[in-house]
């Protein structure tokens, strides 16, 4: 985006604001039901999700996997 716009860096929030404006998500669409899915994207997404973890869990060294995981609002 820097390169087209002609300067040397872009401020991530004014990238995100273009890409939103654009209507880019960093959503993808999932099976409703996991047992739809075959052998093949399963393997994808807990091979992705094993990843993830993995990548926070370097961010935040100490912290437990849990925390990251999809809990209510009244955990934290």
């Amino acid at each position: 985006m820097a390169a087209e716009l002609g300067v040397v860096s872009v401020y991530p929030q004014r990238a995100w604001e273009a890409l939103r404006a654009i209507g880019w998500s960093f959503q993808a669409p999932r099976p409703r039901n996991p047992a739809v899915a075959g052998p093949e994207a399963l393997t994808h997404f807990q091979k992705k999700l094993a990843a993830t973890l993995a990548e926070e869990e370097a961010r935040h060294p100490g912290r437990s996997v849990a925390h990251f995981s999809r809990t209510g609002t009244a955990s934290g």
